[in-house]
């Protein structure tokens, strides 16, 4: 089982996990035209079509859940459910919310921390006092402050549920399935 969070379901139900393509354990890709936002939609299609998954449960982490969304939305499957986990809703928001934390960084953090990252320099003893401060900037507080060394956010807007997905996306992170 590759999460032990699952391990449980699996006791009730088979869980079917898969890599797509380029990722994890799944075959490489070298051609880079390949990795388009439709033909991981295709991809998807294929797998819950290749098992024969009738209404399944779809669980999608990160990125598979922004892909997940969008063959929702733009494929209308009968599956039984969607749950996404850690993946983003709508693209523009998060882009503009971005721009909007990155504009209240203080002075050169954004170069001592992903700047430092492009060059390979994460070693420096600088870089994680410049990630203390991006964190204090980068964080929703609001149920009170946070446990020391806790990095979560608190709220999700619910009030943005458009946008779909960049058609040069590339892959991160795993689609997860699952059969009723």
């Amino acid at each position: 089982m590759l999460f032990k969070a699952f391990e449980p379901l699996a006791l009730e139900r088979e869980v079917i996990w898969y890599d797509q393509l380029g990722v994890g354990r799944s075959d490489r890709i070298d051609d880079a035209s390949l990795l388009t936002v439709d033909r991981f939609l295709d991809e998807l299609g294929a797998v819950i079509g290749g098992l024969s998954l009738e209404r399944p449960h779809v669980h999608g982490h990160s990125w598979g859940a922004m892909l997940g969304l969008q063959y929702a939305a733009e494929r209308a499957p009968e599956w039984t459910s969607l749950i996404c986990a850690n993946g983003l809703a709508s693209v523009p928001r998060f882009e503009e919310e971005v721009r909007d934390l990155l504009a209240k960084l203080p002075g050169d953090v954004l170069d001592r921390t992903y700047g430092r990252e492009l060059r390979g320099e994460t070693d420096d003893p600088d870089y994680w006092v410049a990630q203390g401060e991006y964190m204090r900037v980068c964080r929703a507080h609001l149920f009170g402050e946070p446990r020391p060394g806790s990095h979560e956010l608190d709220h999700v807007p619910d009030d943005d549920r458009s946008g779909g997905l960049p058609r040069d996306g590339s892959p991160q992170g795993l689609g997860h399935l699952r059969q009723a």
